[in-house]
C-alpha cells in the first residue's frame, strides 16, 4: 500500500507511477504485508517537482560605444526550488567565462552589433536565456587621399608617431592591423618608414 503526502493508504504495485504531478514537494510512504496480514514499517521517499525556470535580471549592461573600449556587464540569477545547475555565457556565439552577480569586463575590438547571451539551467533541467544587444562603432574614419609624387624624385619618408602609453593601445593595434595594406600601396617608390 502507498500513501502520497499523508493521504489514505491505497493498494499499489511496484513500479508505481504517479502522473501529472504539479510543482511542489512530495513524500510517498509504502507498507508491505505478509501472508498473515501483518504490515511492515512504512518506508518513505521525498522529492520536489520544479517546473519553473530560474529568475534572471541584468544589473549592468553596456550602451552603444566606440570600439577598442572596455565595458562592464553584470547579471543576477536564482532558483528557489531546485537550485542553479549551470550558467553559460557567449559573446557573439563565442563562449565567455562568467559568474552569477559578478561584474564582467569586456574589451570590444570589432564594430557592429554585439550580442551577449546568458543561459541558466536549474537542477531540474528548466532553462532561461537572456540576450543583451548593443552597437559598437569605429573611432576611425576611412580617408581616401590622392597623393601626387614628383616623378623626378621617387624618394619618400614616412613617419608614424604613437607613444607607448596605455591610452594609445587602440591606435597601436589599429596600426598593426593595417600596416601591411598600407605598404602594398607603396609601389615604384624608394621609401622608408620610421
Amino acid at each position: 500500500e502507498c500513501s502520497l503526502n499523508g493521504s489514505v493508504y491505497v493498494f499499489c504495485n511496484s513500479p508505481h507511477a504517479i502522473n501529472q504531478m504539479s510543482e511542489g514537494d512530495y513524500r510517498i510512504q509504502v507498507k508491505a504485508y505478509d501472508q498473515a496480514g501483518q504490515a511492515s514499517q512504512a518506508a518513505s521517499h521525498s522529492w520536489s517537482v520544479d517546473l519553473t525556470p530560474p529568475s534572471f535580471s541584468w544589473v549592468t549592461t553596456p550602451k552603444d560605444h566606440r570600439t577598442f573600449q572596455s565595458v562592464q556587464l553584470q547579471f543576477t540569477t536564482a532558483d528557489a526550488l531546485s537550485g542553479i545547475s549551470s550558467i553559460e555565457c557567449t559573446l557573439n556565439n563565442n563562449f565567455v567565462a562568467c559568474e552569477n552577480n559578478k561584474a564582467l569586463d569586456l574589451y570590444i575590438k570589432d564594430e557592429g552589433q554585439q550580442n551577449f547571451k546568458v543561459t541558466v539551467t536549474d537542477l531540474a533541467g528548466n532553462q532561461i536565456a537572456n540576450t543583451h544587444t548593443w552597437e559598437t562603432t569605429s573611432p576611425w574614419v576611412m580617408v581616401e587621399q590622392q597623393i601626387v609624387v614628383d616623378e623626378g624624385s621617387l624618394d619618400i619618408d614616412i613617419l608614424f608617431v604613437v607613444d607607448n602609453s596605455g591610452s594609445m593601445q587602440p591606435e597601436q593595434e589599429n596600426m598593426a592591423e593595417r600596416i601591411d595594406r598600407f605598404i602594398e600601396k607603396l609601389t615604384n617608390l624608394n621609401w622608408q618608414i620610421s
